[in-house]
């Protein structure tokens, strides 16, 4: 939903926006279904200042997760992770698991940074995960930098929508 208000040129259906400063233009626009398919839409309200420090434009926009779903053989647990960042582009995970190892462990991480999800040496995500008690191929560490390279643009979200799914395939020979 935008709200347009403020002291500027720009006109709205043949009304300065000056004259509507009292006023709030309202537009609707609703997420097309394929965005909504394997992503979670959430709106935020982003205010662009002038520079004379009159709201020039406030406006809803929407606020992408990237989600993944961990299911862990031989233990039969599932986890739903999602990542998202925040108004200070740091990323943040939520959790939902049947692992309480899981829950403990994402939930410890807290606001990530993009050397987080890059330097292997300096990451939190890898630090904490080899503190944890998670096992050691415990599938939630790649599930985890999946979700967080999606939604740091590291991975595209065209690729996350073809929904391939990433796997461990028992050979028997």
């Amino acid at each position: 939903m935008d709200r347009g208000r403020g002291r500027s040129g720009v006109h709205c259906h043949g009304h300065s926006l000056c004259e509507m400063a009292q006023e709030e233009v309202l537009v609707a626009a609703a997420p097309s279904p394929s965005l909504r398919r394997n992503n979670s839409i959430f709106f935020k309200t982003c205010t662009v200042i002038s520079h004379s420090g009159h709201s020039v434009l406030s406006m809803m926009v929407p606020v992408m997760t990237s989600k993944v779903k961990v299911n862990m053989f031989p233990c039969e647990n599932t986890s739903l992770i999602e990542a998202s960042r925040n108004d200070d582009g740091d990323f943040e995970l939520k959790i939902t698991s049947t692992c309480q190892k899981a829950l403990r462990f994402v939930e410890g991480l807290g606001p990530l940074n993009l050397f987080d999800l890059t330097d292997k040496r300096s990451s939190k995500v890898f630090r904490n995960f080899i503190d944890s008690d998670m096992s050691a191929n415990c599938l939630l560490l790649p599930g985890v930098m999946t979700a967080l390279w999606v939604e740091a643009g590291m991975i595209a979200r065209s690729m996350a929508k073809k929904r391939v799914p990433i796997n461990i395939e028992f050979i028997d020979d």
